[in-house]
């Protein structure tokens, strides 16, 4: 089991490694109790929906026809 330290050191170096993709700009970005999320707001919406898709894709069957892709829906 990881201690305390050795989670801070991974949180710390995950977000030393993100501040070169990330922008994180305090008007930009969700605030929930004091926090800011780690990514800005737009992004938060791109992985949420990206998460839906995977979900919804998980649950239920979607058949794949080239005009489905090609229409890109």
């Amino acid at each position: 089991m990881y201690s305390i330290k050795n989670e801070s050191s991974a949180i710390s170096t995950l977000r030393f490694f993100s501040q070169f993709t990330r922008h994180r700009i305090p008007e930009r970005t969700f605030k929930i109790r004091g926090h800011y999320f780690p990514v800005c707001s737009r992004c938060t919406g791109v992985y949420m929906g990206a998460f839906s898709y995977f979900m919804y894709v998980y649950l239920f069957y979607v058949d794949y026809t080239l005009l489905l892709i090609f229409l890109d829906f």
